[in-house]
């Protein structure tokens, strides 16, 4: 058996099949048989095998899958031939670069990277762009064998905070986007009756970068048909992190309810991690109001003063409806209710209101401004300017013309059929204390009733004691004297007879 004609292909394709070809003939006179045999690098992998008759030939053909690689293939003992297998077009990807680590939150970051074929043939890959381990933009490169390019992409529109970014399989980079996040908060009373409303709002930087001249205003608008009017503003600083405060009032004047709100940044001239929350909005549902105005005699404003509205015949209602004080210009906003008769009163104290330490400036000390029926709104009752006062002193005896403590005197001023007034107990010296200081008497002016009741003991007769008269800017004196328990028989000293029958004995 001779062979001969070994075919052996020099270069394979990646994932071609190797074919490997040689003749055999039978130079012999009888019949016999081969065995041929393919050599792979000295090591016979394969074997074919047949019968030959004399003169005969055949071709025996080997297909191997070779993986990449060049190898020494023979068939039996013919001279072997060297065959290569490429190796298939590979992308490998290195050398990463970012050309920042940091940016604004409307900044772009570059990434790249060298990409190579490290196979023995040519070929287009994709190239691939990851951030947060997520492929996001890919670009197609094509490489002959072994040739190395540059692929470059651009990274923007990256929320706040860190981002991984990563070209094909290398280790990825951090990129940390920094911005300003100015959110606002408000804090205020939704359902209210008073007529000013505490409003309490703070605007915070929750970005991770400082923001500067932040613009922040605090608005509100009626329930009418109002245009937004600012209640507050400021220009702040803010570091990453930090708050303010900005506290104001809202005045319900034109209407009983109220939208407020707090804009940051509302001309949008700071670049942040969420323009989405630079607004927040309450609104604010109020009971029927009472306003006005109340001025002192030279025509200034009564500031700090006590205003208050009471039910005329509470019944089985309190009788207390509402009350506030004056601001700087004298204005008051105090509470009312629909449908019931009530006064609307001022009471020179920036106390309380009952104090008793009313100030000597010749101002009324006490003055009903107006009786109404409410109001489903907004009442004006309009501008009040007070009238010069004299003082009016009370003092409270007994039958030896001793003074009497702890007697509850009222003293009340009608205005047109308006009532209002105040009450406090008698002194050591029987006085009534509603000056400053140690001061007695109050200063009042106009049509006035006085009631006295007597201290709560065995002692005096149980019943009320009044008096009506008009004070005038020269004031008056009044002297109560108390009936005592012996008194209630009406033959016993008859020549007092006042006492029970005037209310008030003032010789």
């Amino acid at each position: 058996m001779v062979y001969s004609n070994l075919t052996v292909p020099s270069q394979v394709s990646p994932g071609d099949t190797t074919v490997v070809s040689a003749d055999i003939r039978n130079n012999g006179t009888g019949t016999g048989e081969y065995n041929a045999s393919l050599v792979i690098d000295g090591t016979a992998v394969e074997w074919m095998n047949g019968t030959l008759a004399p003169d005969a030939s055949t071709t025996v053909t080997f297909e191997k899958e070779l993986g990449p690689g060049t190898y020494q293939i023979a068939v039996d003992g013919l001279p072997a031939q060297t065959v290569t297998v490429d190796t298939p077009p590979n992308l490998e990807y290195s050398n990463q670069q970012v050309n920042t680590t940091e940016i604004g939150l409307e900044d772009a970051v570059n990434v790249s990277a060298t990409v190579t074929n490290t196979g023995d043939v040519s070929d287009t890959f994709t190239a691939t762009l990851s951030v947060d381990d997520e492929i996001t933009q890919t670009k197609s490169v094509t490489l002959g064998a072994g040739e190395s390019k540059t692929v470059s992409f651009v990274v923007s529109g990256l929320s706040l905070g860190e981002h991984t970014v990563r070209i094909g399989d290398l280790s990825p980079e951090t990129v940390t986007v920094k911005a300003p996040d100015i959110a606002p908060t408000l804090s205020v009373e939704t359902d209210v009756t008073k007529g000013v409303v505490p409003v309490n709002a703070t605007v915070e930087n929750l970005g991770n970068v400082d923001a500067t001249g932040v613009d922040a205003i605090v608005e509100a608008k009626a329930d009418n048909g109002g245009s937004w009017e600012e209640l507050a503003s400021r220009t702040v600083d803010l570091d990453a992190g930090e708050s303010v405060a900005i506290n104001t009032s809202l005045a319900r004047v034109d209407a009983r309810n109220y939208s407020v709100r707090v804009v940051a940044d509302p001309a949008d001239e700071i670049a942040e991690a969420s323009e989405t929350n630079n607004e927040v909005e309450t609104r604010v549902t109020g009971g029927p109001l009472a306003k006005g105005y109340v001025k002192l005699p030279d025509g200034s404003p009564a500031v700090d003063d006590l205003v208050y509205t009471s039910r005329t015949n509470p019944g089985d209602e309190p009788w207390s409806v509402g009350r506030t004080f004056t601001d700087e210009n004298g204005r008051f906003l105090v509470p009312v209710v629909n449908g019931t008769e009530q006064t609307i009163a001022y009471v020179q104290d920036g106390t309380s209101g009952w104090s008793g330490d009313h100030p000597r400036d010749g101002s009324p000390d006490i003055y009903s401004l107006h009786t109404t029926r409410g109001t489903e709104r907004v009442l004006n009752v309009g501008n009040t300017t007070l009238p010069d006062a004299g003082l009016l002193n009370v003092t409270v005896v007994d039958q030896d013309g001793d003074p009497v403590e702890n007697a509850t005197i009222a003293v009340h001023h009608n205005n047109d059929g308006t009532r209002s007034g105040v009450a406090y107990k008698s002194n050591a010296e029987g006085l009534f204390p509603a000056g400053e200081g140690d001061k007695t008497g109050i200063e009042v002016r106009g049509d006035m009733e006085v009631r006295v009741t007597p201290p709560e003991n065995d002692r005096f007769v149980n019943r009320t004691y009044w008096q009506n008269l008009t004070v005038d800017t020269s004031g008056a004196n009044l002297t109560f004297r108390l009936a005592e328990g012996a008194d209630l028989s009406p033959e016993l000293d008859v020549k007092q007879r006042q006492r029970f029958n005037d209310g008030v004995n003032a010789p």
